[in-house]
């Protein structure tokens, strides 16, 4: 819900902004995956499937995707700093 809410408030604002709509999409993408917590269905599955406590995924699953959004995100902002998108 999240993402969809935000890409509805910036789609207006990128000409203005000078982003591209891939680069925006990207970054919306990136973002929302950069973090997955108790809240998120899927850190269920995930628990559950891998039998780790609570407490051991929260650390294991959470950085994970920590890492994985802080990467894609980087991998964004160099793509459009060079002009790629």
């Amino acid at each position: 819900v999240g993402v969809i809410t935000a890409a509805s408030l910036v789609a207006p604002m990128l000409g203005s902004l000078g982003l591209s709509p891939e680069a925006a999409m990207l970054a919306g993408a990136s973002g929302s995956v950069i973090i997955k917590y108790v809240n998120s269905s899927y850190f269920w599955v995930c628990t559950s499937l891998s039998k780790l406590s609570v407490t051991d995924a929260v650390f294991s699953y959470g950085g994970a995707t920590l890492v994985g959004g802080l990467v894609s995100f980087a991998t964004v902002c160099a793509l459009w700093g060079t002009g790629l998108i």
